[in-house]
């Protein structure tokens, strides 16, 4: 296909519209959340002054992301930064309050029903008067990152508005009269805060990733069991055993995936043994199914291998 009818096609896709929005924003009460920063003890609602300023003392000048370089440049990020090391958060508590806005903002953000958010925890931000951050799109700093939530700890400040775009749409957020603001939006937005004018702006950032269900998992891993498999004494049977083994191992893990083979050709859960491909070739590295050279880690699931080769009339139960 041309270049230019692959562009129209994306022209086409990108005006496809979605349930959810791009960005949402939750209140909540602080009555579950207990932090406490080493170096200036636990924090109180609100934070006054004087605690900001402490925070401001042990904190550090904030970096941000350029592709895979990390740079420190005042012009364009220009806030004091916490790292998680340095914070503790009674997470028992917390998450009384976490999940059921993860949960809401996942309809928010229109995410399907058979999938969960996770909030992993990045560290502690405090704008000062006159600091700021520049338009910008957050990097990747977890697998499986779909976006970014920032939690407005109470305090007192004036500005440090936060704007979120996307294809054109801005969204403002500012100051919030509630105790706790949760902010959630896309990793492929835009967004900026604006400087702060005076008193001190507070946040809490954490990486969202998005993972299925126990259900969903359960469920997958139920229509595999059902699927018919190659005898073990078939070329294609210890490997098509060995997923098995390890979709069972995945869905203990709570569901995360886990490929039919690692990048080094070992069953996992028994040390020793090697799965049997057709036709490897220790030397290089690549193994061969049906006559073409394949990557271990480029191997397809168990069962998604098996309905390809079934439908293609390649095997026959």
């Amino acid at each position: 296909m041309a270049t230019s009818q692959l562009g129209q096609v994306g022209e086409i896709l990108g005006t496809v519209g979605a349930p959810g929005a791009f960005t949402a924003q939750r209140t909540a009460t602080a009555d579950d959340l207990d932090i406490e920063v080493k170096g200036v003890g636990r924090l109180r609602f609100p934070i006054s002054r004087a605690q900001a300023q402490r925070l401001c003392s042990i904190a550090r000048p904030a970096s941000y992301g350029l592709g895979e370089a990390t740079l420190y440049d005042g012009r364009v990020r220009n806030t004091w930064e916490i790292p998680k090391s340095r914070v503790k958060i009674d997470q028992r508590s917390w998450r009384r309050t976490l999940l059921p806005v993860l949960d809401a903002m996942r309809s928010d953000l229109g995410l399907p029903d058979g999938s969960k958010l996770r909030a992993v925890f990045h560290g502690m931000l405090v704008y000062a008067p006159g600091q700021f951050f520049v338009r910008h799109k957050d990097s990747e700093k977890a697998d499986g990152m779909v976006g970014t939530l920032v939690v407005t700890l109470p305090s007192s400040f004036k500005g440090g508005a936060m704007l979120v775009e996307h294809q054109g749409e801005t969204v403002v957020y500012r100051a919030s009269r509630q105790p706790l603001s949760f902010i959630s939006f896309y990793a492929d937005c835009f967004h900026e805060v604006r400087p702060v004018r005076s008193g001190y702006r507070i946040v809490l950032t954490y990486d969202l990733a998005a993972r299925p269900t126990m259900a969903k998992a359960r469920a997958r891993q139920d229509r595999f069991s059902r699927a018919p498999r190659p005898p073990r004494d078939s070329p294609l049977g210890p490997a098509v055993h060995a997923g098995a083994r390890e979709d069972q191992g995945a869905l203990r893990a709570r569901g995360r995936r886990s490929p039919l083979l690692a990048s080094r050709p070992r069953v996992a859960g028994k040390a020793g043994r090697r799965p049997q491909v057709v036709g490897a070739d220790p030397a290089d590295g690549t193994y061969t199914r049906w006559g073409t050279p394949i990557c271990p880690s480029s191997l397809p699931r168990a069962s998604r291998w098996l309905r390809r080769l079934t439908r293609a009339g390649a095997l026959k139960f």
